[in-house]
């Protein structure tokens, strides 16, 4: 089979989903790494809480089925079959944190399986597993069903403009950013301290496609509008990355953008399963740890802006993410035909 011929079909889900753990995180990287299949026909199979068949349309895809959420497991492995059959689907990729062992064991022989994971999860059936977990060395190995897993940050999965290490004027002193959907409200949460200890430092911050735009941060923006600059949303995170000397963000994917330009940033966990990540960081002295979002929070983003770069100073991001995680992902796809 030539690897044009290759339909692919990725199992995703996000949007504003309250107390789900999910946000965007997933629905971004099934498109980062549908973004390496140009030449091939790509599907997506979408749990969708609000705004993700709008961002996904936004980015060039058009074959999207949406899924109910709390689809019951028989109607959702028929679903997946009825789409395989359809549209002669070759590789099914998933990227939920849910899902499960049985879905992929009813799928295995109709398609090459593919699983994208998180933290320390590997034992999942298929063809094939990717962790990008910063607590993994990088490596290839076997887990117990015998699939190959893929492990490590060579193998996160981050928009292939991460690659580029082309050093970039800086614009801004910190970037604020808790991803697609800023559930916790954590940015107006710290709100009122960016006021009163912005110093001579200069912010920018970045909602989220599917964020609140609250007035209060409005407000703050209008009395400093030569120190913070607001925006909804970016196509271009490398470019926003790239141009700030420091970040602010939770625990996700995020954490990675900013290692692969080599910004130092501070954790702010707005799930309990980020705080994993959040400690490696810290103890790789590449990030600083502030914990899960709660009412010290303000007084920790406080102290950190009255000090900012004697703590800039005391990180040091390394070569640990280099943004090429996307290309190596789909060779070894490709490897399977």
């Amino acid at each position: 089979m030539l690897a044009k011929d290759i339909n692919i079909l990725f199992r995703t889900a996000g949007g504003k989903a309250t107390k789900k753990e999910l946000g965007l995180g997933h629905v971004y990287r099934c498109m980062n790494l549908a973004s390496e299949f140009q030449k091939n026909k790509v599907f997506y199979l979408i749990e969708d809480y609000g705004g993700v068949k709008e961002i996904v349309t936004k980015n060039g895809y058009k074959s999207i089925t949406l899924m109910k959420p709390n689809t019951s497991q028989i109607d959702e492995i028929d679903q997946i079959k009825k789409i395989i059959f359809e549209n002669k689907i070759n590789v099914l990729v998933i990227d939920h944190f849910h899902f499960s062992k049985k879905i992929i064991d009813k799928i295995k022989s109709y398609c090459k399986i593919v699983s994208i994971c998180d933290l320390n999860r590997k034992e999942l059936p298929g063809n094939l597993v990717v962790n990008g977990f910063i607590g993994f060395k990088n490596k290839k190995i076997k887990n117990n069903f015998g699939t190959k897993c893929l492990l490590g940050p060579n193998y996160q999965i981050l928009n292939k403009k991460f690659d580029n290490q082309i050093l970039q004027k800086k614009k801004f002193d910190i970037l604020i950013t808790f991803g697609g959907f800023d559930e916790k409200n954590i940015i107006k949460l710290i709100g009122k301290t960016l006021s009163e200890e912005l110093n001579k430092l200069r912010i920018k911050i970045i909602l989220g496609p599917v964020s609140k735009t609250h007035n209060q941060i409005q407000d703050i923006v209008k009395q400093n509008q030569n120190k913070i600059t607001i925006v909804k949303e970016t196509k271009k995170m490398y470019k926003e990355i790239g141009s700030v000397k420091f970040g602010i963000c939770s625990g996700g994917i995020t954490t990675y953008e900013f290692a692969a330009k080599k910004i130092p940033f501070a954790i702010i966990c707005d799930e309990k399963h980020q705080l994993l990540t959040a400690k490696i960081w810290h103890k790789k002295k590449i990030a600083k740890n502030f914990g899960i979002v709660d009412k010290n929070t303000p007084k920790k983003i406080s102290k950190l802006l009255l000090n900012f770069e004697e703590i800039r100073k005391e990180l040091e991001v390394g070569n640990f993410v280099d943004g090429k995680g996307s290309k190596r992902i789909r060779d070894e796809i490709l490897k399977m035909f």
